[in-house]
């Protein structure tokens, strides 16, 4: 039993020797106990982050959902066809074929409406041009307005209107000079996830299985019941889609950025003489370029607050770079004009 003691003793005592053999540091001979030592910085890089993947309508898409009938004597009205097939007729005299569950086509005054699906980790704008084509020879005149023809009798000049609606927008009307329409599309960061590390460079790619923002586009028309419609020619518009982001090289408005110690809020303050409508004109707002998406306005709405445990929690905590960083950088756009504060202080 002795020799077991022993043997168990002496275990404990060389890894207790080995482990203060660890920490005890060797003294110079004058008593300088002072060491030297360095911590190398290493910066993460850029985010390539302009990713952007567009589904367009297919010629063949646009075509057979923005061709349409002119009918300024309004023939269908009095029981005709334009195949074979009864049409509903109706008092615009334009007819688009829509999409239905009737056995035969149906057709009304306003298009179905086509979708451009946009994957886009940033902003992106969406660009609808309409115009006449170059080799159009149309007889009928184009008006601005649904309300300056009037079917209630029947006139010499044939007239047409036909109107442009791209998402949320107002319809704007074709005129002979073509007419265009433009649409904000909010940056979708949460549906990406982020690849790459500290080693190799990082971009973003888009996640699986997710529903991404689409823009609506739609045409409507109307025709002015004519006398005689001998020799009318319809015009034929030419679309033309496109989706950008912003320009990478633009320069952002600076502006400034506080924490109020009182609030545990950080306080971004717009330019003077700018104010938003509501917290949703603010998109992509980033601190060091990692997404906030908890923030109020102020009561005046000239400047975007957001809590301090936001933002720690953003940055890791105290484990994260929170607990390294001293100052922020802030970025966002409303209303279309990117803003960055730069510098602001994270603790006053």
């Amino acid at each position: 039993m002795k020799n077991q003691f022993f043997k168990l003793t002496m275990a404990v005592g060389l890894s207790v020797t080995m482990l203060f053999s660890n920490v005890i540091p060797a003294l110079a001979a004058d008593g300088d106990n002072t060491i030297t030592g360095s911590g190398t910085g290493t910066s993460t890089g850029h985010l390539d982050n302009d990713y952007i993947e567009v589904t367009l309508p297919t010629e063949r898409t646009v075509a057979n959902t923005f061709n349409f009938y002119v009918d300024p004597e309004d023939i269908i009205g009095k029981g005709g066809v334009f195949e074979t097939d009864a049409v509903v007729s109706n008092n615009d005299l334009v007819y688009f074929a829509i999409s239905s569950n009737e056995a035969t086509q149906q057709y009304a005054s306003t298009s179905d409406e086509l979708e451009i699906t946009i994957k886009s980790y940033l902003d992106a704008n969406v660009s609808v041009v309409a115009s006449l084509s170059g080799n159009d020879a149309s007889t009928i005149t184009l008006v601005d307005t649904s309300g300056n023809i009037d079917n209630s009798a029947a006139a010499d000049d044939t007239s047409l209107w036909l109107g442009l609606k791209v998402g949320d927008n107002e319809t704007v009307a074709l005129s002979a000079d073509g007419v265009s329409s433009n649409c904000d599309v909010s940056g979708q960061s949460d549906k990406f996830d982020i690849s790459g590390n500290i080693h190799t460079s990082y971009a973003v790619t888009p996640k699986a299985d997710q529903t991404w923002d689409s823009i609506s586009i739609s045409m409507a028309g109307k025709a002015q019941l004519t006398k005689n419609a001998t020799g009318i020619v319809a015009p034929e518009v030419v679309f033309v889609f496109t989706v950008t982001l912003p320009d990478a090289a633009a320069a952002s408005t600076a502006i400034t950025g506080a924490y109020v110690s009182a609030n545990q809020q950080y306080d971004l303050t717009l330019p003077d003489g700018v104010t938003l409508s509501s917290a949703s004109d603010v998109t992509n707002l980033t601190v060091n370029g990692v997404a906030i998406t908890d923030f109020t306005l102020n009561g005046g709405k000239n400047k975007i607050r957001i809590n301090r445990s936001d933002i720690k929690t953003a940055l890791g905590g105290d484990t994260g770079s929170w607990a390294t960083t001293d100052t922020f950088t802030f970025t966002f756009t409303a209303n279309g004009v990117s803003y960055k504060a730069e510098n602001v202080a994270k603790n006053g």
